[in-house]
């Protein structure tokens, strides 16, 4: 049996950053909110778990996400409110703005037991590609407005995930952006690979896998994010980079990939 998932040393320092901002925006009676940011499977979800877990406050815990509260704001406003436990068979045929007087009705009542909410929105930049941003301008105006702590983290694999926020929104967004640290060398993985996976053997073979990936992983990850920044071309509206930009970027470096183009 595998045992509890393990995070490296930096995903922990990591952890710990944001447990001490969230109390210390809770001392200061005030809400807090975060983007987390790093590529799919580098533990973003994890961190989060962590941080929820090792929080003193025992928080209501709200998981949104954009992939699937992703066809229109009704969605994520009745499962914010499924997720309250509150408004019953209410919530069946309820319009938006009902909706979003019950939730703001239950985080009120908590407010008069100290409650502390966690919400997290995975796959933020699906929420904020949304047009007019309404449902995170609201959560958002909620959270600011609340005499209780609430904590939005959201999750993104876009760097940019804040630029994306319109400016009513950013304007209550505390623009704290954390990036998900990469594993620093073979030992760091191997001992998170051992830990989280019993059948797991350090051999000569799977270490040099390892170190392989992790070669692949910098400079691949270097290469994309120098595209990124130098491509001239990405928009709100076209914001992903097309195979040319990369192909543009591993030339200028002199990059042999390790794979062969067909």
């Amino acid at each position: 049996m595998a045992t509890a998932n393990r995070l490296t040393k930096a995903a922990n320092e990591l952890v710990d950053e944001i447990l001490l901002y969230i109390e210390t925006s809770r001392r200061s009676e005030s809400s807090s909110s975060l983007l987390l940011i790093g590529p799919r499977g580098s533990g973003k979800s994890a961190i989060v778990k962590k941080v929820i877990e090792r929080l003193e406050c025992n928080p209501v815990v709200v998981h949104l996400r954009g992939l699937l509260q992703s066809n229109d704001d009704r969605q994520a406003y009745a499962s914010l409110v499924h997720q309250l436990g509150v408004g019953g068979t209410q919530v069946l045929n309820a319009t938006i703005p009902r909706l979003f007087e019950i939730s703001a009705k239950a985080i009120s009542e908590g407010a008069k037991n100290s409650q502390t909410y966690v919400v997290i929105l995975e796959d933020f930049e699906i929420f904020a590609l949304r047009p007019k941003q309404a449902f995170l301008y609201s959560l958002f105006n909620l959270a600011q407005g609340s005499d209780v702590g609430i904590v939005l983290i959201g999750t993104s694999i876009r760097i940019d995930a804040a630029d994306l926020l319109e400016k009513r929104v950013r304007s209550r967004f505390s623009e704290r952006v954390l990036v998900v640290p990469r594993p620093a060398d073979v030992d760091e993985v191997e001992s998170l690979v051992a830990q989280n996976n019993d059948g797991y053997r350090s051999t000569k073979a799977n270490r040099q896998r390892i170190a392989d990936q992790l070669k692949i992983d910098r400079v691949m990850g270097t290469i994309l994010m120098r595209a990124a920044y130098d491509g001239q071309d990405l928009t709100a509206g076209s914001p992903y980079l097309v195979l040319g930009d990369v192909v543009e970027e591993v030339r200028q470096q002199h990059f042999v990939p390790p794979f062969r183009a067909t």
